[in-house]
């Protein structure tokens, strides 16, 4: 996928407000550098003056709570794989966690939502990070609260995108904004039928001669 700095740069504002980065975070740079959340844990906190805090091989794979303590952690993006080993108790230095990369359940809000700013994040391959993000006082909220981050979404018919559907219907999401990227590398036929033209009725939304990453 071709990510311009266009797109970076529409996403850096709205994704470090909604997870409250800023010159005093101390972030845990767990992720992979082949996971672009690792843009999360590196550039986004340099941005915005906080702190990079990264773990030895060690303590990524056996001693995470240890090492967010070590570090004074304020800030972790993990999945709710890695989340589900720690206990609160343990990082009572953590502020906010995003968790991200795999499904959530009930007990993965439940554990941490008394203690920590809970982000659930929710990002296409498409763009950078994060397209939507959900925040929690109560679990129920994450089934009820969804943010466009540094986007648009829309909901259309997965067998027509010309199509919206009614509130409250399964359908495909489609992301439209700055930061959904260019396309994918040397594969033209792929990158027409996932990166669209604005559909129709976007253009009445937002009026004749729009034109838009969609």
């Amino acid at each position: 996928v071709i990510i311009e700095h266009g797109s970076f740069h529409a996403a850096v504002f709205p994704y470090t407000e909604a997870v409250g980065l800023n010159q005093e975070s101390r972030v845990f740079q767990f992720s992979s550098y082949a996971f672009d959340v690792t843009i999360f844990d590196t550039l986004m906190t340099l941005i915005s003056g906080g702190c990079v805090c990264v773990p030895s091989n060690t303590e990524r794979w056996s001693d995470v709570a240890n090492a967010i303590q070590r570090f004074r952690v304020t800030h972790s993006s993990l999945t709710p794989t890695v989340a589900r080993i720690l206990d609160p108790k343990d990082v009572l230095t953590l502020r906010t966690l995003v968790l991200g990369g795999e499904k959530l359940v009930t007990s993965d809000i439940t554990k941490w939502v008394d203690q920590v700013r809970l982000v659930h994040l929710y990002g296409a391959s498409e763009c950078p990070i994060m397209s939507i993000q959900s925040m929690a006082g109560v679990a129920s909220d994450f089934q009820t609260t969804d943010h466009a981050t540094g986007s648009n979404c829309w909901i259309v018919d997965p067998n027509n995108h010309d199509r919206l559907v009614p509130i409250g219907t399964i359908g495909e999401l489609v992301i439209e904004g700055t930061i959904v990227g260019r396309g994918y590398l040397d594969d033209p036929e792929k990158s027409s039928a996932t990166f669209i033209r604005p559909p129709g009725w976007l253009c009445q939304v937002r009026g004749s001669g729009y034109h838009s990453a969609v």
